[in-house]
């Protein structure tokens, strides 16, 4: 392993901070506390999200808000990696930490139990006879891939003396932040990585309420009521983190998926000849499904609730839609997880901190300048596309892009 040094404590964190809220500083706060680490990392997505959105706010306003409170360096996710699937996710976060010498991974979660984490990341991994013959039929069922698994995972918890009360499993699959936190385990071990885990147990709100608990309210509930026009909600923020991004709405709007409204249209429309399925999480089917459904396009959130089925969530819907969207293809998502990045790009960091990225075996870019623009293409697309669809409410304000923005240095 890579490390900064062999006495340092140095604890890492997978994030979109999107926004940034209570429950993050709270997350920061007790990984610090209970590892003891001498520093702490956050890998964090960009300008697009694992959920197939666009940050609701600026890249550079979540560093800020992240070094503000607690935070010693933030490297950013490359899009392929920050708009894929959880696994994709996970792994490129965990192989990037790695880098600059994390060895600790620290995650919110709605369950802390590590061993029973660790048991379902071992089904999944290992993918017992049964549990595998179970998922296929599940599958074949018509069922996506997070349903058709839970289904699997209760067949096959029924044919073994599970290790854990079954209905304590299945409920531990159902969150989403215990799903990322199966992931992370998983990760780890793919890669043979030697990395301790530190669960948080998520306070107060779950992650998808729309209502606040006490002091805490999830950044789903955020975004929802923000892109709503109602920014009373960054209460819920530590107090500059609050700042930080009042005075950043009051130059931009809030960036949404409807941002892109007429991108998407374009891009769909002039795909038609060729069709969607080379692009990331395609195929004929879901193409010829949009196709036909064109005609009635008004904006992507509503687009995408018209597709919406049994067979296409939601979420991956939105996905799919930002693939399409960012022109990352399919044989773009394999080449990338051949090694899942190539490189630490480094976004902002505390000055005592500097040090962490040195050792890394990766090419670390700290300005894009000086960068080899072919590692970049995907991201300083998606930067610029995002810097369009910023909507500015100040004349004089200009959201930088990749080659003008420095890092943040505290």
């Amino acid at each position: 392993m890579v490390c900064y040094n062999e006495f340092m404590k140095i604890t890492g964190i997978i994030a979109e901070f999107n926004p940034f809220h209570n429950g993050h500083k709270y997350l920061m706060t007790q990984a610090r506390e209970k590892t003891g680490c001498d520093f702490l990392v956050v890998a964090m997505s960009g300008d697009f999200t694992q959920r197939g959105a666009p940050a609701i706010v600026d890249k550079s306003i979540r560093t800020t808000c992240a070094l503000t409170y607690g935070a010693d360096l933030v490297i950013q996710l490359p899009v392929i990696a920050s708009t894929a699937s959880a696994a994709t996710f996970a792994i490129t976060g965990v192989k990037l930490l790695h880098q600059v010498g994390v060895d600790t991974i620290a995650f919110g979660c709605e369950t802390d139990n590590c061993e029973l984490l660790s048991y379902i990341a071992d089904i999944f991994m290992e993918e017992p006879d049964a549990f595998r013959a179970s998922l296929n039929k599940s599958l074949r069922m018509g069922r996506n891939f997070p349903v058709a698994r839970g289904y699997a995972l209760a067949d096959y918890l029924d044919s073994i003396t599970p290790s854990f009360d079954k209905e304590e499993v299945l409920s531990a699959i159902r969150e989403p932040n215990n799903i990322l936190a199966i992931e992370y385990i998983k990760a780890i071990r793919l890669l043979h990585l030697d990395m301790n885990l530190c669960p948080v147990k998520r306070e107060g709100t779950h992650h998808h309420d729309k209502k606040p608990a006490g002091e805490f309210f999830s950044a789903t509930g955020m975004r929802h009521s923000i892109i709503a026009g109602d920014y009373s909600v960054l209460e819920y923020a530590p107090k500059d983190a609050r700042i930080l991004m009042e005075h950043h709405l009051k130059n931009y709007a809030p960036v949404c998926k409807n941002s892109f409204t007429g991108a998407l249209q374009y891009k769909l429309i002039v795909e038609k000849e060729k069709g969607l399925s080379h692009f990331a999480d395609g195929s004929d089917a879901l193409s010829n499904r949009i196709y036909r459904h064109l005609d009635e396009y008004v904006n992507p959130s509503q687009f995408i609730a018209l597709l919406k089925s049994r067979d296409y969530t939601y979420t991956r819907l939105s996905r799919f839609l930002m693939h399409v969207l960012l022109n990352i293809t399919t044989d773009d998502l394999q080449t990338f997880c051949k090694d899942y990045g190539t490189y630490v790009r480094i976004l902002g960091f505390k000055k005592e901190a500097a040090s962490l990225f040195s050792n890394a075996t990766l090419p670390v870019i700290t300005g894009v300048k000086d960068a080899d623009p072919s590692l970049l293409t995907h991201d300083l697309m998606a930067r610029e596309l995002y810097r369009g669809a910023c909507e500015k409410k100040a004349a004089d304000s200009t959201l930088k892009n990749d080659y003008q923005q420095t890092m943040i240095i505290f």
